[in-house]
């Protein structure tokens, strides 16, 4: 089977894959048709360099299985999941609102207002609400981020990657030892040092995001993973009203109690976060900005340094370059077609071209005109006097001759 980034036109199960949604290191995400049931899915395929591992399958299906047990109506359902050619799967709901991650960078491209108080407040109390059931029945995301928040098109919230976080935790491949696989970023002191792991991580997870969400920026931000392990484990992140001049005190109070550094010193739950939240804000405006609602533009999934990676530990045999293609504009001529190559062993410049010539405007092909000067005046009167004394002499002989002819 093709490259987990190629998969469009194959079938997965009973799933056709008909286009690429997104990607990452560890898999790609595609919108998928199931054929005997005739609805449209979305379609997580996972990365065959996992499935070399022993006991992978194993543990995916039980992982899965966890994860499509979870009957939630904040956590996206799972209809189905397998593994097949080494390639293991995950059939769940096409949502269509995209990613918090991505609704967060369009904001940031476009310079959209940040959601509202409330906004946030009503977000944290749907995702709570997930976060809670899955720990009552002994689930723990592990991994609360962005791009692992999703939205349909009523911009209602849904928490998608279940158990992922912790597969992955197990591939000796992918973890380093004695750190618990998650999101640098977001992820809590406990998972720095490899403890025990609780709920409470989740609700510090949930706690810089909802941070992020209303600052525009992480609470902590280093150039190295080990800074920002420092950072996460020693150092208190800037109040947020100091941040936002806007955001009421007891805001950054709730906020450093579900980031606290150590566990038990958070809320007993995430709900109980959420809800302080929204008592901390319910004196604010109740606006409505449309930042969960408004429709994304369409996007053409990028693949990212990790995933270009993978895709090429995958490929059997480096293929000959192909030619590259000038992509023409959207509005506008096309561009010049671009320039022949010649080898520089063969390559001979060409002649340059012979100029015209011009004539200037000021001169002319034709020669000047001679203009010749008459005679002297002097030179024709001496020409007359000749011919008449030649006329005289004429005259005379002929005289002359006569005369001497008739004497004789």
């Amino acid at each position: 089977m093709s490259s987990i980034y190629n998969l469009t036109g194959e079938t997965l199960g009973k799933c056709q894959l008909r286009e690429l949604l997104g990607m990452g290191g560890m898999g790609a995400v595609y919108r998928g048709y199931q054929t005997h049931l005739g609805r449209m899915v979305a379609v997580k395929v996972l990365s065959p360099t996992l499935a070399q591992e022993p006991g992978y399958v194993e543990r995916f299906n039980r992982e899965a299985e966890t994860a499509a047990t979870l009957e939630h109506k904040h956590i996206i359902p799972i209809y189905h999941y397998g593994t097949e050619d080494g390639i293991s799967y995950v059939v769940m709901r096409l949502l269509t609102g995209g990613t918090l991650s991505e609704r967060m960078a369009q904001a940031n491209t476009e310079q959209q207002a940040p959601p509202s108080l409330n906004e946030v407040g009503d977000l944290l109390k749907q995702v709570a609400s997930a976060l809670d059931y899955a720990h009552q029945q002994g689930v723990v995301h592990r991994d609360v981020k962005p791009s692992n928040i999703m939205f349909d098109n009523e911009g209602i919230a849904y928490i998608v990657d279940f158990g992922i976080a912790k597969l992955l935790q197990m591939s000796h491949s992918l973890t380093q030892s004695g750190i618990s696989m998650g999101t640098p970023v977001y992820m809590a002191p406990e998972q720095w040092k490899a403890d025990e792991l609780t709920g409470a991580v989740d609700q510090y997870s949930l706690g810089v995001l909802a941070y992020q969400l209303i600052a525009g920026r992480e609470p902590f931000d280093a150039p190295t993973p080990s800074s920002l392990m420092y950072q996460h484990v020693h150092e208190t992140p800037k109040p947020i009203h100091l941040v936002r001049a806007d955001v009421p005190e007891m805001v950054s109070q709730v906020l450093d109690r579900a980031m606290a550094k150590e566990p038990e010193e958070r809320f007993s739950s995430v709900g109980s976060f959420a809800k302080a939240f929204i008592a901390a804000v319910q004196h604010e405006p109740i606006l409505s900005t449309g930042f969960f609602t408004v429709p994304l533009p369409p996007k053409t999934p990028e693949p990212d340094a990790a995933s270009l990676s993978a895709e090429a530990s995958e490929s059997a045999a480096p293929e000959a370059p192909a030619e590259p293609e000038i992509p023409l504009p959207k509005f506008g001529p096309p561009p010049p077609p671009a320039p022949s190559y010649t080898p520089a062993s063969a390559y001979v410049p060409p002649a340059p071209p012979v100029p015209a010539y011009t004539a200037p405007p000021s001169q002319s092909f034709a020669p000047p005109p001679v203009a010749y000067p008459p005679p002297p005046p002097i030179a024709n009167a001496n020409l007359a006097l000749w011919v008449g004394i030649g006329l005289i002499i004429g005259s005379i002989v002929m005289i002359l001759v006569l005369v001497l002819s008739g004497a004789l």
